[in-house]
C-alpha cells in the first residue's frame, strides 16, 4: 500500500464551527494514517489559546473551489487515487450532528495523531462522505492559521 501526504495551511482567523480541510476520495476507499496540527501567527507569535480541531464526517461534500493533491512518500510508486484534500469552498461541507472525535491542545504546542495499528480512520470510497478538519469552541486570532499534514494510504 502507497503512503502520501497533503500539507494545508488553513485561512487566517477562522471562525467556530468553520471547516478547513477535507479529504474525497471518489474512487479508492482510503486510511488516514497520520494527522499532525499545529499553528503559526504572521509576523509576531502565536497566541496562548486553547483550541478544538473536530474529525468530522461530512454527509455532502460541498462545492470545492481548491483541492489539493497529495504528495507521494515513496516516489517510486503511483499518483495517489483518492479525489484529493478540499481547502476552500464556495458552498461549505455538510457536516454531521456530531463529530468523530475533537482534539483539544495549546495553540503554542501541537498535536500529532497516528491510526496505526488497532486505530484505524477511513475514507470511503464515496465523494458524499468525506472526513472533515474543523475549528470548534475558540475563533482563531486575526493572524493565526492551522498548519496541518494530512498521511493518507491507499
Amino acid at each position: 500500500m502507497a503512503r502520501f501526504i497533503t500539507p494545508v495551511t488553513s485561512a487566517a482567523a477562522l471562525a467556530v464551527d468553520t471547516a478547513f480541510a477535507a479529504v474525497v476520495s471518489t474512487n479508492v476507499r482510503a486510511r488516514i494514517r497520520r494527522i499532525i496540527i499545529g499553528t503559526v501567527a504572521g509576523t509576531s507569535s502565536v497566541a496562548d489559546q486553547q483550541l478544538v480541531v473536530g474529525v468530522n464526517r461530512a454527509s455532502a461534500r460541498g462545492t470545492a473551489t481548491t483541492t489539493l493533491t497529495p504528495g507521494k512518500l515513496d516516489d517510486g510508486t503511483a499518483a495517489a487515487a483518492i479525489t484529493g484534500i478540499d481547502t476552500v469552498w464556495s458552498g461549505a461541507p455538510t457536516l454531521a450532528a456530531q463529530d468523530l472525535f475533537r482534539v483539544p491542545f495549546n495553540a503554542k504546542s501541537g498535536v500529532d495523531l497516528p491510526f496505526e495499528l488497532l486505530e484505524e480512520l477511513w475514507v470511503p470510497a464515496a465523494v458524499a462522505t468525506p472526513i472533515v478538519l474543523v475549528n470548534r469552541n475558540n475563533a482563531l486570532p486575526a493572524s493565526t492559521s492551522y498548519v496541518v499534514s494530512i498521511e493518507t494510504e491507499e
